[in-house]
């Protein structure tokens, strides 16, 4: 009765072996793998067992920030192509190379305190503030938060011949653009030990921020709030939103 059993699975066995083989037409198959470069580049798919001179598809997707380069085989170009369509004739692993894109910046002014003006009282071409060139990254609806964290930053070791406007210590609490007007909420820090203050200080931090959030052709003024307040620092409250206009005709 064993024996009989083990004949009967052995026949069963060779009959499943003779379908596959049948079902496959007598020819070998091979097996294809795909991969992507870097795998946080983006996704490779279509591979898997294929019969011999079957077309086979492979296909890859770039995730965001990612470019799609080429299809590679064995270390040569096979396609630039992201959809790579060939005959199996053999086992292949192929590498779907992406690339990260480049960072998008952009040149933006960011004005600082003039130490001259500052000094002598007299006013130059943008007031009591000059603008120095950065460059941010170009995130669309950010370059103005982006922009003002310059300001916040203050200038760096090269730029030996600007004044910082405010501390470097400022946290931005809350921001919102519409309308033409953005409204910045800023922490205590504001007014903090940092803060050089008097009528020149606040004069130099209005003309400084208005002059370079204004740049962005959604402001046209601005307000500042400290802890959701308005700003007054003894010399002037900011109650309202103010533009360039105001600033070269009542703060200059």
């Amino acid at each position: 009765m064993w024996i009989y059993k083990m004949k009967r699975i052995a026949l069963v066995a060779i009959t499943l072996t003779l379908m596959i083989f049948v079902g496959a037409g007598c020819s070998p198959q091979y097996q294809i793998e795909v991969e992507a470069q870097p795998t946080e580049g983006g996704l490779a798919a279509g591979g898997g067992r294929y019969v011999q001179g079957q077309r086979a598809t492979v296909a890859a997707e770039a995730f965001e920030n990612y470019t799609f380069v080429e299809w590679l085989l064995e270390d040569e170009t096979v396609s630039e192509n992201r959809i790579y369509e060939f005959e199996v004739t053999s086992d292949a692993r192929l590498v779907a190379v992406f690339e990260q894109r480049p960072e998008e910046t952009r040149e933006i002014s960011v004005f600082f305190g003039h130490p001259e003006a500052m000094t002598t009282g007299e006013a130059g071409e943008f007031g009591f503030v000059t603008p120095v060139l950065r460059q941010i990254r170009d995130i669309r609806g950010g370059e103005i938060l982006l922009a003002l964290h310059e300001l916040i930053d203050g200038p760096s070791s090269e730029e030996e011949d600007v004044l910082s406007v405010m501390p470097d210590d400022v946290e931005i609490l809350g921001f919102e653009v519409g309308g033409g007007v953005a409204v910045f909420d800023l922490s205590a820090e504001m007014f903090g030990p940092d803060w050089s203050g008097g009528t020149l200080g606040g004069m130099v931090f209005t003309q400084a921020i208005v002059r370079t959030l204004t740049q962005f052709p959604a402001v046209d003024r601005v307000q500042i709030l400290v802890e959701g307040e308005y700003w007054e620092d003894g010399h002037f409250v900011w109650d309202r939103p103010i533009g360039i206009s105001d600033i070269e005709d009542e703060h200059s």
